[in-house]
């Protein structure tokens, strides 16, 4: 039985555009690049060693929903002949009212407005399902930039598990996050 073939569909914004489902072709430059820099941020947790990388971009894309997140400028200032990628989201239906996001962004994007706009066009994107009432996500509970940039986006606090995760060898908490349709609107 012949494959069929996905059509990317790509959300464009000023400076970054979304492509979705993610190209798994784009995933080698964003491996090479985080491999290169030790550079990636998770609203869940860091990875520990290079499998444990590879093995988060890699599950968080496969056979979910994703979108890919394109610096159109190259403001992270890479030598590179083709799309600047400096992150992901990867979506999880926890239900048909609600999804859970992930995301993955290069350290060099940070500071630029980058991840600030491609969270502003997802939010736009999962909400013109009709059907969809909220997006949750998780982050380490002193990752103070992950949590600033859910806030500034409308999401709130809406609870701790203690020692969730380790990370760095050490026990992390995790703070959940909300945004309602009704509060986005």
């Amino acid at each position: 039985m012949p494959q069929s073939v996905i059509i990317p569909r790509i959300i464009t914004g000023e400076t970054v555009d979304l492509i979705s489902p993610f190209p798994l072709s784009y995933l080698d430059r964003l491996v090479k690049w985080t491999y290169q820099y030790k550079s990636l941020l998770t609203w869940d947790y860091g990875p520990q060693t290079d499998q444990e990388m590879f093995d988060l971009l890699h599950n968080s894309i496969e056979n979910k929903r994703s979108y890919g997140v394109v610096d159109k400028y190259n403001k992270i200032g890479v030598n590179t002949d083709g799309p600047v990628v400096i992150g992901y989201f990867s979506i999880d239906d926890a239900s048909p009212v609600n999804c859970h996001v992930h995301t993955v962004s290069q350290r060099r994007a940070w500071g630029k407005g980058l991840m600030d706009e491609a969270v502003d066009l997802l939010v736009e994107d999962l909400f013109s399902d009709p059907s969809l009432l909220r997006i949750t996500a998780n982050m380490v509970s002193n990752n103070r930039a992950v949590i600033s940039l859910a806030t500034r986006h409308g999401f709130k606090r809406e609870g701790l598990i203690r020692d969730m995760i380790i990370s760095n060898g050490e026990p992390r908490d995790v703070a959940y996050y909300g945004l309602t349709k009704r509060d986005y609107i």
